[in-house]
């Protein structure tokens, strides 16, 4: 070890954060310059669906088939059969309060007519009211690794948080996102149905690299924040266990950040900076020893 001043030591040993098997007990989140706030506040900033990155996200897609709902209800027009479950105006939709559904006549129009209006009315519905925190796994590929920095970790220059999931998970039940290159299509029986939520859970092939899980929040565990217009929840502070600050932070920044891990509760936090690898396209993490980790 390398001794670099009075409040840190820098270990001369690389590790591999691919192999570790407490690492398989972990989830990761990237942060900007903001991730001092988050730490002294002890918050996460929780997204809405429609925030979301991906237009895929939230937006479910129906069949048509209207012979699918019990009988009593296949006469029935689409307005009505949404606003029965849903009681939302979906006549808004159509920018006409006081629209006529009734020259509707055959049941493939009105199928494909409730069609519509389910999926911009249940992808407005789940954007306005879901709210959730996006995790990757700890064990993303190694290849992925300079990607996921780039995209997310403000292009090198902010920091990758490691949290115990098990401790996540009283935040809010943690879910799995399912990878595949068709869009799941539901059932219009089932648009009512507990079942549909699921199929929130499913994205494209494309960004299966990054390995993502997600905390679906009840909206009683967050608080907005009127100045930033932001919504926030609890962070509990035992679940934050690693902290890797990227290849270029800003040093103001990055002191800071060392000198709330330096004091309670962030003192069982270990940090590790990233470097560029000498001979391959990789990234490797180099543990640093706070002042109080030295014995």
């Amino acid at each position: 070890q390398i001794l670099i001043g009075g409040n840190l030591k820098i270990s001369n040993t690389w590790t591999d954060p691919f192999s570790s098997y407490i690492m398989s007990k972990q989830m990761i989140r990237y942060f900007g310059d903001y991730v001092i706030d988050s730490l002294k506040n002890r918050q996460l900033k929780v997204s809405a669906a429609e925030e979301l990155n991906d237009p895929f996200d939230f937006a479910l897609t129906y069949d048509d088939n209207l012979s699918d709902l019990p009988s009593e209800l296949q006469s029935e027009e689409p307005i009505q059969l949404v606003h029965m479950y849903h009681n939302i105006h979906i006549r808004q939709y159509y920018k006409n309060p006081h629209a006529d559904f009734s020259p509707v006549l055959n049941i493939q129009d009105r199928g494909h007519m409730l069609k519509k209006c389910l999926e911009h009315t249940v992808k407005d519905m789940i954007g306005s009211f879901t709210k959730l925190l996006c995790f990757s796994s700890s064990k993303i590929s190694e290849d992925a690794d300079i990607l996921m920095w780039s995209h997310y970790g403000h292009s090198h220059s902010g920091y990758r948080l490691h949290f115990n999931s098990e401790i996540l998970k009283t935040i809010g039940g943690m879910h799995q996102v399912n990878y595949t290159n068709k869009r799941p299509i539901l059932p219009i029986a089932l648009f009512d149905n507990d079942d549909a939520p699921d199929s929130l859970l499913v994205k494209s092939t494309q960004w299966k690299y990054e390995d993502e899980s997600r905390i679906i929040i009840d909206e009683r565990k967050t608080k907005l924040e009127p100045e930033s217009g932001f919504t926030f929840t609890d962070l509990p502070a035992k679940a934050l266990l690693r902290v890797d600050i990227g290849i270029k932070p800003k040093s103001m920044i990055a002191d800071e950040l060392i000198n709330i891990l330096c004091e309670e509760p962030y003192q069982h936090v270990e940090l590790y900076q990233t470097c560029m690898d000498d001979s391959m396209f990789q990234l490797n993490y180099k543990r640093i020893y706070l002042s109080h980790q030295v014995s």
